[in-house]
């Protein structure tokens, strides 16, 4: 057996506050319990090794079953509503970090958030579906390339009564690569996919694809629409040190200002236009550099650049001039 890692960081008040004395238990998926904890004066556990399966196992495309081995956490305070987190993959020599909520208890001792969080499968090995209908042609798009910060992602399909939640640009990148694909996977080939998520939600919000139909949200957490955000879910470390590193840089043809449209699917039980994840590791393999990968799956002339516009407010002219 291989060994992977697990820490816990539990915050309070929208996840600005860290909540020392949190009782952790982490249970193996026989419901025994492995390590009970609690939290340090900065909201966090020590870092625990749990046994799980050798990585190269998460780099065949063709494994049968799941390359890793899933644990669950339960997390419990005096005066707040408890959280369970379960099916949690560990990766071997990956570190997970996993954000507990917790959330003060109202008078009817009942929490407006999810008790219980299943997280399971990453996209690129669930049974195939059509991905990411839509194109970059929109009514509206902004004046320049903005990271939106935060960006407000509808937990559902577009026209559902999900809830809404508010996230910061990195940390959304960094969630949906943990939920797309493995972290185990080669730096080229998580570039390369990271690159594509940075761009396929900058290119929503350019367009304003959900704001100018109506819809108070950037983008959701529908594959079928967009790209796979879990709430609540574990990063893991491969994938947040590429992120801090690379969140504002995203993919443009030459000569064009709009991000490109970077659709993409697994490529073993879906195939499309786009980018194929598996793909990307075979690349990699090759020694491909993540411009390179891009290459191979969108225009030749596709190019990165860099923004350094961030904001919270985005919104292009609405199409009547403003009145007093």
């Amino acid at each position: 057996m291989a060994t992977g890692y697990l820490r816990m960081q539990a915050r309070t008040a929208h996840e600005a506050l860290p909540l020392q004395g949190v009782v952790v238990t982490v249970w193996d998926d026989e419901g025994g319990a492995v390590y009970e904890l609690m939290t340090d004066e900065n909201g966090e556990t020590e870092t625990v090794p749990l046994e799980t399966l050798d990585k190269s196992y998460s780099q065949d495309a063709y494994f049968p079953g799941a390359p890793f081995v899933s644990y669950q956490v339960s997390a419990w305070a005096e005066g707040f509503t408890g959280v369970t987190v379960t099916e949690i993959p560990i990766y071997d020599g990956q570190t997970a970090v996993l954000p507990l909520i917790l959330t003060p208890r109202t008078a009817e001792g009942r929490s407006p958030f999810p008790e219980t969080i299943t997280i399971g499968m990453p996209a690129v090995a669930l049974p195939g579906e059509d991905r990411q209908r839509g194109t970059m042609e929109a009514p509206y798009v902004l004046r320049q390339v903005a990271i939106p910060n935060p960006i407000t992602v509808h937990l559902g399909s577009p026209a559902s009564s999900a809830a809404n939640v508010q996230v910061s640009f990195p940390d959304y990148v960094k969630n949906v690569a943990s939920s797309e694909i493995y972290p185990t996977w080669p730096d080229a080939a998580l570039r390369a996919n990271i690159y594509a998520i940075i761009t396929f939600a900058l290119n929503r919000v350019y367009t304003e694809w959900y704001r100018s139909r109506g819809y108070s949200f950037d983008i959701t957490n529908s594959t079928a629409y967009d790209q796979y955000f879990v709430y609540g879910r574990p990063v893991y470390e491969s994938i947040s040190r590429i992120v801090d590193e690379i969140f504002n840089v995203y993919a443009r043809r030459s000569g064009q200002n709009a991000p490109y449209f970077t659709s993409f699917c697994n490529g073993t039980t879906v195939t499309c236009r786009g980018l194929s994840q598996w793909g990307t590791v075979t690349l990699a393999e090759q020694g491909r550099t993540p411009l390179e990968i891009l290459r191979a799956y969108y225009p030749k002339d596709l190019e990165l650049v860099e923004t350094n516009v961030i904001t919270g407010s985005l919104t292009s002219y609405p199409g009547t001039p403003l009145r007093e």
